[in-house]
C-alpha cells in the first residue's frame, strides 16, 4: 500500500514541478511540457478508460453468464 501511495505522490510531484517550472518561472527558455498536447492525451485516455469500464460493467451485468 505504501508503494502505491509513493507512486501516486511521486507522479503528482513530478507533474506539479513541471507545471511550476513552465508557468511560474519567467526565465525558462523552453517549457518542459506542451500542455495543450498533455490535455488532449489525458482527455483521450479518460475516454478510453471510461469506454472500457462501461464495457466491463455491461459484460458483468449481462444475463449471459
Amino acid at each position: 500500500m505504501r508503494f502505491i501511495l509513493g507512486l501516486i505522490i511521486g507522479a503528482a510531484l513530478t507533474i506539479g514541478g513541471a507545471y511550476i517550472h513552465d508557468h511560474l518561472e519567467s526565465g525558462a527558455a523552453k517549457p518542459l511540457v506542451v500542455w495543450s498536447n498533455a490535455g488532449e492525451v489525458s482527455a483521450s485516455t479518460y475516454e478510453y478508460l471510461k469506454a472500457q469500464f462501461d464495457r466491463a460493467v455491461n459484460w458483468a451485468t449481462s444475463g449471459s453468464r
